[in-house]
């Protein structure tokens, strides 16, 4: 591992603005999401791909990509690039919450995200602005909002784009605690990035909010579809997100369990999806390592700080499991372990726990130092393990 600096990147400015870059449309050039120069953390669509077949309307590369994985969640861009030059513009769409980051030769371009917010129905553009000390080559990392559109430069300044060296790449099968931030926009503290800036590795984010190894996101009970046309949520061991497992170019692969399996699912039927899960990714991908990372160990809805059996059950279920499956590299288990504590949340602190700060006003889902703190622990026992 390689994590990013934390420490600002030293002989630059960068700054964010709402308005197009000072040298004019005439002399702007513009470097577009589909250049082969741009390394996309997930394979980019179209703005508007997601939302096509309820709104009716065509996909509109102009505006820039989105990245979508399977269900109806956008998720946050994550794009690498090799500048040579003195100036460039990153260009992405600011829409709700918002906010943006970028990277060069892994150090922070500024102390804090650009928090861009706009919460106008289409959003905006907005142009963040590096300008090196010298002419120099740079390797850029932008990251947080759901739209990048490009790279912009003045004519007159020469500029050229390439693509950034590969870097190892996990892949993330989830729940929503690996989605964008989610009640929160799209933020560069969301969990993917984050944990990508805490390893120095390209993650690949096929998290899908409200599933499981047996949740689809509807729960046991319920019937009928989560989602829109053509990105319904579905299980871990679904056959369309082992298609994406078997395709992506991935080196490891991180599996995050869900409190989303627990009763009235039972044990034995999560122990069989788990197992099932395994044995298929064996069938897709045999060389391919993987590490199970246990249930959320939140509390919500007023309930006491205690551990509760059902939930015991299935990091057990995983533990298990991996003794069957000599893939499985390691077993994380945050549940056990009471990573959060307390009863509170932001919106309601009880003073008996870290949940306080950790966990967001919808009760479930960490703040953005939430993130921080349950990445730094994943990547703490990663550290452990031989992928």
């Amino acid at each position: 591992m390689k994590p990013a600096s934390t420490t600002v990147a030293p002989g630059l400015t960068a700054s964010v603005s709402p308005t197009a870059p000072g040298w004019g449309p005439t002399r702007d050039v513009f470097t577009r999401w589909d250049s082969p120069v741009f390394t996309h953390s997930l394979t980019p669509e179209p703005y508007g791909t997601l939302m096509a077949s309820s709104s009716g309307k065509a996909p509109d590369p102009e505006v820039g990509a989105e990245y979508v994985a399977g269900n109806s969640f956008f998720k946050n861009a994550d794009v690498e690039f090799t500048v040579t030059g003195r100036q460039f513009t990153i260009r992405y769409l600011a829409a709700q919450a918002t906010d943006a980051m970028a990277w060069v030769d892994d150090q922070p371009v500024a102390a804090q995200p650009f928090d861009t917010p706009d919460y106008t129905e289409l959003g905006s553009f907005r142009w963040l602005t590096i300008t090196l000390d010298r002419p120099r080559t740079v390797k850029v990392r932008f990251a947080g909002p759901a739209v990048f559109s490009g790279v912009e430069h003045d004519s007159q300044d020469p500029v050229r784009l390439s693509k950034a060296p590969r870097r190892y790449t996990l892949g993330v099968v989830g729940d929503s605690y690996y989605e964008s931030t989610i009640g929160d926009g799209w933020r560069s503290s969301a969990a993917p990035v984050e944990l990508s800036t805490l390893t120095g590795f390209r993650v690949r984010n096929l998290a899908q909010g409200g599933t499981g190894y047996l949740n689809d996101a509807t729960g046991a009970a319920l019937k009928g579809d989560f989602g829109v046309p053509g990105h319904y949520a579905t299980p871990y061991g679904s056959e369309q997100r082992l298609a994406e497992i078997a395709d992506a170019p991935v080196d490891a692969l991180l599996v995050n369990g869900s409190i989303n399996d627990g009763p009235p699912f039972t044990r034995l039927q999560h122990r069989k999806a788990v197992k099932d899960f395994l044995d298929d990714v064996h069938r897709v991908r045999p060389e391919l390592p993987i590490v199970l990372v246990g249930v959320e160990p939140v509390v919500f809805w007023y309930a006491p700080d205690v551990s509760l059996k059902p939930f015991l059950d299935l990091e057990e279920n995983l533990r298990c499991e991996m003794r069957t499956h000599p893939q499985v590299r390691g077993v994380v288990q945050p549940y056990r372990e009471n990573w959060l504590t307390g009863t509170g949340y932001v919106d309601r602190p009880m003073h008996d726990g870290n949940q306080d700060e950790y966990i967001g006003k919808d009760w479930i889902h960490p703040t953005a130092a939430g993130v921080a703190f349950y990445q730094r622990k994943v990547v703490a026992a990663l550290r452990t393990m031989t992928l």
